[in-house]
């Protein structure tokens, strides 16, 4: 995720230089209410990060085509319309936003799905915990990892 963390100091550096607050963009393409709620919940928790979210793929694709590219995706497998491992293959072929980090957010357990997703060219494979904690403990530290560029 060498974008994201490039990302990041350079809202660290505007944000020190002109004294503005700005904040990472991350697009959630989620079909799941709850999901979502709890991917804003985590991720947008101290104001750093913004999530706007899609409800199924044709919208999502809709999203990340009309404005700047986002710092991330965070991409369900299963959508309605258009599925999420064909818009990881839409996404890498658009040259605005082939070099956009994609994780894959899903409940999808399945070896085929994964090395789909590896092949089309998502950067990270995360499978959805159905523990409310652990699934928020997950998200924050992909926002760490979004904000900080750290793991821990």
């Amino acid at each position: 995720m060498k974008r994201a963390v490039n990302a990041v100091s350079a809202v660290g550096d505007a944000e020190r230089f002109w004294g503005v607050n700005l904040h990472l963009d991350v697009v959630a393409i989620e079909d799941n209410p709850g999901d979502a709620r709890l991917i804003r919940e985590a991720l947008e928790e101290d104001g750093r990060v913004k999530v706007r979210v899609a409800w199924n793929g044709t919208e999502g694709l809709a999203l990340l085509e009309e404005g700047p590219p986002p710092d991330l995706i965070l991409l369900d497998i299963n959508l309605p319309g258009v599925g999420g491992l064909e818009i990881v293959t839409r996404i890498r072929a658009n040259p605005e936003l082939k070099d956009v980090p994609i994780v894959m957010f899903t409940s999808s357990q399945l070896l085929e799905d994964v090395r789909d997703a590896e092949t089309r060219g998502a950067d990270m494979f995360v499978v959805k915990p159905f523990d409310v904690l652990e699934y928020l403990s997950v998200l924050r530290r992909i926002r760490r990892r979004l904000v900080d560029g750290s793991d821990s």
